[in-house]
């Protein structure tokens, strides 16, 4: 199925979340010398994610998003203008229509956390490489899904969490996410 470019583009922009109070957010603007403004995103299907996927990382397997952080390149003498890029995301069509159907929720709201997921990684958030602690793998998590829910998007199980009641929420996720409407826990 082809992408509508500036349509995910709009869709993207219009629910991020605001970065800026993260002290990540802070730090990589320090690293890079001035606040990023862009990021370079490369939209693909899963032959082609699996060829980055395995060139990059050394899996050969497909996945949703990859992630190439301005702020882990050796730029010896290079002094990044305010302009800067975050990074380059890589993003798989077909494995993010996979995860909607997965997670039963509509493909808008999967393309919104695989973004995000994919934006705290170009932040320097780590969950994968075998050095990081769990309690920066969870962290990561927390975050993003603070971060999930102030974008609008409903967690995987395709129900508006506003609707809930604590009693029916799927998972100890649904819960924790600490959106505003739904009815704190009851003992």
């Amino acid at each position: 199925m082809p992408v509508d470019a500036p349509r995910l583009a709009k869709l993207l922009k219009s629910r991020m979340p605001d970065l800026r109070k993260l002290p990540e957010w802070k730090e990589t603007c320090e690293i890079l010398g001035g606040t990023p403004r862009t990021v370079s995103v490369l939209v693909c299907g899963d032959e082609e994610m699996r060829v980055y996927n395995r060139d990059y990382r050394h899996l050969d397997k497909t996945t949703d998003v990859l992630s190439f952080p301005t702020r882990e390149m050796d730029l010896p003498g290079v002094i990044l203008e305010s302009e800067a890029s975050l990074g380059d995301l890589i993003l798989s069509v077909p494995a993010v229509e996979r995860g909607a159907q997965r997670g039963r929720r509509r493909t808008q709201d999967e393309w919104v956390e695989v973004f995000l997921h994919g934006i705290l990684h170009l932040l320097g958030f780590d969950h994968v490489t075998p050095a990081v602690s769990r309690v920066r793998a969870a962290r990561m998590r927390a975050v993003q899904a603070e971060l999930v829910a102030k974008a609008g998007v409903w967690p995987s199980g395709g129900k508006n969490p506003r609707r809930q009641s604590t009693k029916k929420a799927t998972g100890k996720a649904a819960r924790s996410l600490k959106i505003p409407g739904l009815p704190p826990k009851r003992k």
